[in-house]
């Protein structure tokens, strides 16, 4: 629950975090993670037992497919700086090809094609994703993947407030 997400983010604030504790943040950003996803969840449940299930799923999907964004763009860049740090990019990588999967199952047709126009997009992030985690990227590379995830997290807010 939300008391839950309050009480992990107190334990980790209190913590001196510095970019060469990079296990220590990254582990401290997924336990987060996992504290809204569990929050996220139960709003679906509450949303089923009251027959809005197909709304509820599909805007929870599209909020995820912008957090997938932002955190595969955080795991790379941890293997970037910090290449010892174990993260699960390729897990994050294979949720957010599923949810997309998933979007284009049941959207509607003006959805659909905001998706659809997301494909090429998604297709170049992934492999700018792919370069930097494997130290295969420069710094202006990274600035241009940033870029290009802002933009797809502008597009997937905007997926999800259509809902």
């Amino acid at each position: 629950n939300y008391r839950s997400i309050l009480q992990r983010w107190s334990s980790y604030n209190s913590q001196q975090l510095t970019l060469t504790n990079y296990q220590t943040l990254y582990q401290a950003s997924e336990d987060i993670l996992e504290s809204c996803q569990k929050l996220v969840n139960l709003y679906l449940s509450v949303a089923s037992q009251k027959n809005i299930e197909t709304q509820g799923t599909m805007v929870a999907i599209s909020g995820r497919q912008r957090m997938l964004t932002q955190k595969m763009l955080k795991e790379s860049l941890f293997l970037f700086l910090a290449p010892n740090v174990k993260v699960s990019i390729e897990s994050s990588k294979k949720d957010y090809q599923n949810a997309y999967i998933a979007l284009m199952q049941k959207p509607s047709d003006v959805l659909s094609q905001q998706i659809e126009n997301l494909k090429s997009d998604q297709i170049k992030y992934l492999h700018q994703i792919d370069s930097i985690s494997n130290n295969k990227a420069n710094l202006a590379q990274i600035n241009e993947t940033d870029h290009l995830g802002l933009n797809l997290v502008k597009i997937w807010s905007a997926v999800t407030a259509s809902y």
